[in-house]
Order: structure tokens, then sequence, then C-alpha cells
């Protein structure tokens, strides 16, 4: 079972607000020390209730910084910002790092922050987000049909290593390995 784990930011800072790559610095190591204390999980949500303001660089730093770091071995979103300054700056630092991360809002309603997948890609994500978990093998029959095995692999495989989705490996019905993609929730 793959266990999520949220990282309330506001435990790791000293005040309501987080200004600077310096002090984005300090706490990167806070963070990747509690992830570590979670072994089993690989979907993180980095929860920001609590947080007043953040800079652009402070994020950067720290919890963007942290999901490019662990990009397509574990995933990370975002929830509890109070408003949208605080996600506009967490925009403009996980495009500074080509890292998208996905936000969920109080009403269980996803976006995306960052770079977004390419055209191409974009309909497989979509559907991984709303399933939470996709094979290729299930992407490939109705209701989806998204064409062949080897380029819905491919698509699945890309949206991986960018970041956007985990990969995990299990065993298929026939015997070999069957890959299933995490989305971050």
């Amino acid at each position: 079972m793959n266990q999520i784990a949220t990282l309330p930011l506001r435990q790791f800072l000293e005040r309501s607000d987080a200004w600077g790559r310096e002090e984005g610095r300090e706490v990167y190591p806070k963070l990747l020390e509690a992830l570590e204390r979670t072994p089993g999980a690989v979907l993180y949500r980095i929860d920001l209730t609590g947080v007043a303001r953040l800079d652009a660089s402070f994020p950067r730093e720290s919890f963007v910084a942290l999901a490019k770091r662990y990009a397509g071995e574990k995933a990370f979103s975002i929830s509890g910002a109070a408003n949208m300054d605080l996600l506009e700056n967490v925009d403009a630092a996980a495009h500074k790092l080509g890292m998208a991360m996905v936000v969920w809002d109080e009403q269980g309603t996803w976006s995306l922050i960052g770079p977004p997948p390419s055209a191409g890609l974009k309909p497989v994500f979509d559907i991984a987000m709303t399933e939470g978990e996709v094979t290729t093998a299930m992407l490939i029959k109705a209701p989806y049909e998204l064409g062949a095995a080897n380029n819905v692999s491919n698509k699945l495989k890309q949206l991986t290593e960018a970041g956007y989705l985990v990969r995990r490996e299990d065993s298929s019905v026939s015997g070999g390995k069957e890959y299933r993609y995490l989305a971050p929730r």
C-alpha cells in the first residue's frame, strides 16, 4: 500500500512567513529528515496551513527543491494555501526549477503549478490524476483507448521522469512485470 505522508511546513518554520534562499536552505534538511522518517510513503503533501507569506526563493530552495530531487521516485502535492499570493510565489519557484506540482484546494479539486505537461502528455496525466493510479494496460482499453501500448508506456515513462507521476513495479497476472503509475494525491 502506498502511504501518503503530510509535511506541515509551518512546523519547520520559526514564524508564519518564510523568506529567502538562506531560510529555504535551512528548512530543506529538516524536510528531508521528515521524509526519511516515512520510508513507506511515496506520496507527500506539503501542507501550507498556518503559513501567511512566502517569497519565491524560499519554496525554490526548500520543498520545490525536495520534489525535484525525488522526481519519479516520490510525488509531492501542496494543500492548505491561505491565499493566491502564496501559490503565485510557489508557481514562480516551480517554474524556475522546472518542477510541476499539484495543488489541492479545500473542495478536493486539483490544479497544477509550474510547467504543464506537453499537449501529447496532458491527456495521460489528466486521467492519472482522475484515477489516482493507472497502468499501460488500463489506458489502452476502453474507455480511454489512448493508443498502442508502447506509445502509452512511453508517455507514462516521460511523465514519471519529469516528476508528474511515480512508477511502482508489480507482478502482472501473466507472471511478468507491470508498472503502476501513481498521481500526487
